[in-house]
């Protein structure tokens, strides 16, 4: 979260000659000189945890009484996007792009430049209420979540009528499976047309809220990942820092030289209390009879588990969302269920 870089004064200098750029999450460090004998380079002191960055002076010298300058510019700070915007740094001119969040392909495809300062605002505008950023993070996602109900509501009663349908059909497919089961044609064919005898069709629109939900995830992806307003701000507990891992129990170190493990300094319980949510989250949706859908559903199983290892070392506040969202998905859909049942196989309310 902090910039830290080095360039010439008035000239574009490529290599290890007069510039050098360090940039992590939340600060920035810029050095500027106009003369090339100012050498500068980032370079690695520690490969897990520090970055420093090293300017080389080199003075000639005429006669004993003789002057010579070396003039630079240089900036090392947080990458407050208020603050960047409204200072003048002369020849540093690209310091404020350095804050965007929509400072690459893959962040504008999903318009993280609009959404990640919006969920910042409101961050801020309930923290101002509450007064803890944690909780701030909390009610955004309860009104995040709030928004997308109705369509997830909709999403959920299509696929659950649809599931009951195929349950109901089911017998009936299977007697095509054995009675056409060397004539994958034929088969495909009379199975549409029970399909279309029964008024069978997939839902429309049933990943819409997982769909519309993304560009949300990565938003708050960019803006608490990189948010100066988060840095050491407490929660609750041992989570003092939502810009960082909530760490636990901090190991001092790597605790083995080995491929991903490698990068496990401490022990973070919020990412795993996040895995086993998502994992029952999973389970609290309908299962499908359809066998397509239920090998995908089996292949999505593993997601959580991936993608708890690759977040397992990113902010809390990332971490508490995530939490916080698995718990209001696995509750809204007990809701949905009581609330909104559909006939069962044998016609039936579901429970």
């Amino acid at each position: 979260y902090f910039l830290n870089a080095i360039h010439a004064i008035g000239r574009d200098f490529r290599g290890a000659t007069s510039e050098a750029l360090h940039d992590d999450e939340l600060f920035l460090e810029e050095l500027k000189s106009s003369d090339s004998h100012v050498v500068a380079r980032a370079e690695n002191s520690d490969s897990w945890q520090r970055t420093s960055i090293a300017g080389a002076f080199s003075m000639r010298m005429g006669r004993v009484d003789e002057v010579s300058t070396r003039e630079f510019q240089w900036y090392l700070g947080p990458k407050d996007r208020n603050f960047l915007t409204e200072t003048q740094f002369g020849e540093m001119a690209e310091l404020p792009g350095m804050a965007d969040f929509d400072n690459s392909f893959f962040y504008r495809m999903f318009g993280t430049g609009f959404i990640a300062p919006a969920i910042l605002w409101l961050v801020e505008f309930f923290q101002s209420i509450v007064g803890n950023w944690g909780f701030a993070i909390i009610l955004m996602t309860l009104l995040v979540r709030g928004l997308l109900f109705p369509i997830n509501r909709t999403s959920q009663v299509k696929m659950a009528g649809y599931q009951a349908k195929m349950a109901k059909i089911k017998p009936k497919i299977d007697a095509l499976n054995a009675k056409f089961g060397k004539d994958p044609q034929r088969k495909q064919q009379e199975t549409m047309k029970l399909y279309k005898e029964h008024k069978v069709s997939p839902p429309i629109g049933g990943c819409l809220p997982m769909l519309l939900q993304f560009p949300v995830f990565i938003g708050l992806f960019a803006a608490l990942r990189s948010s100066i307003l988060l840095r050491q701000r407490p929660f609750m507990g041992w989570v003092q820092d939502l810009s960082r891992p909530d760490a636990m129990v901090d190991f001092g170190g790597p605790i083995a030289d080995y491929p991903i493990i490698s990068g496990i300094t401490t022990f973070n319980l919020l990412p795993i209390v996040m895995v086993i949510l998502w994992v029952l989250h999973q389970k609290s949706m309908p299962k499908s009879t359809d066998p397509q859908q239920a090998q995908m559903q089996k292949m999505m199983a593993f997601m959580p588990v991936l993608f708890g290892v690759m977040l397992y070392n990113y902010a809390a506040g990332l971490s508490l969302y995530m939490i916080t969202s698995s718990l209001v998905g696995i509750f809204e859909s007990k809701v949905i269920k009581k609330r909104w049942p559909v006939p069962t196989a044998d016609g039936a309310k579901g429970k």
